[in-house]
């Protein structure tokens, strides 16, 4: 989970253990990758948290390499990604580029702001193929129920 605010990774932690899910352990290449943009050991854990960070480094540095380290991380199977609508839709486009190159690892994205930035920000995040929800606790929902199906069904 990558997240601005404890009390929504909180609320998404209680989600994934009423799921069965348990978050990634970090290896330690990913955490030495993490501290390059967040200046705090103790929020390069999971679940990663951003602020205030990315008011140093800015949104679009700080959550690529998060997004980089994360997903080349062995033991991170998707992200569930929480943070504020932005202004445009389009500043989440080099994050998108991240997320494309990793196909193979799902990424949700659940986004608060006023009403306005938050429906252009999720029309424009489906429009590249992302998920968006409303609350993160159904992003962790619909990701638990992918891993429970991928799980048993067999590789072909």
């Amino acid at each position: 989970m990558v997240t601005y605010s404890g009390a929504q990774a909180i609320m998404s932690i209680d989600a994934a253990e009423e799921e069965g899910l348990a978050l990634a352990r970090l290896e330690g290449k990913t955490l030495e990758a993490l501290s390059r943009v967040i200046a705090s050991p103790s929020k390069t854990q999971n679940p990663v948290d951003m602020f205030p960070d990315m008011m140093v480094h800015g949104f679009e540095k700080t959550a690529t390499e998060i997004f980089h380290a994360l997903l080349r991380d062995n033991g991170v199977h998707g992200i569930v990604f929480i943070t504020f609508a932005r202004s445009r839709g389009e500043s989440f486009l080099p994050l998108i580029e991240v997320v494309k190159e990793y196909a193979n690892k799902p990424d949700f994205f659940s986004l608060v702001g006023t009403r306005e930035d938050v429906e252009e920000n999720r029309a424009f995040l489906e429009k590249h193929g992302i998920p968006f929800y409303l609350f993160p606790e159904m992003a962790v929902r619909v990701f638990a129920h992918m891993w429970r199906y991928a799980r048993r069904v067999p590789e072909t």
